[in-house]
């Protein structure tokens, strides 16, 4: 047996950790849904309703709280490593359960507009990326 048992007696679900850029791709995703389904605007992709909604928020809100800006620091530097905990800290205030309606609604502009940043910022990082891994290859650029 291992000490997990010993300590609550109850099994824990797995934490939805974000450890790589596309899990931060996946979590800004997740936050500008939640940021529409506060605002009233439906979201993109997904199901609809209160039910789905209130599933996204708790989500959301799991995930912030374990979100890891390392490889945002390794891979993009201080700055868009510190725009990341940025995000984090209002993603976290945004999802939490306590948080009132009319500061969601609040905040929901202020998520999305860090949202599309780091979305941006992620997007020109691959792009670099698949630029330098395929520089000087005929084949790759037609």
């Amino acid at each position: 047996m291992t000490g997990r048992w010993r300590e609550g007696g109850k099994r824990r679900a797995a934490v939805a950790a974000v450890y790589s850029r596309a899990d931060w791709r996946a979590l800004i995703s997740l936050a500008r849904q939640c940021a529409a389904d506060a605002t009233g605007l439906k979201p993109s992709s997904g199901t609809a309703g209160p039910d789905a909604a209130h599933l996204r928020l708790m989500t959301l809100c799991r995930q912030a709280d374990h979100a890891s800006v390392v490889v945002l620091d390794r891979d993009a530097g201080a700055t868009i490593a510190d725009t990341g905990r940025a995000f984090l800290k209002v993603a976290a205030a945004f999802a939490r359960p306590s948080t009132p309606a009319v500061t969601r609604q609040g905040l929901a502009p202020v998520i999305q507009a860090l949202a599309a940043f780091l979305d941006d910022q992620l997007h020109e990082l691959n792009t670099n990326e698949f630029q330098r891994a395929h520089a000087g290859r005929p084949e790759v650029w037609g």
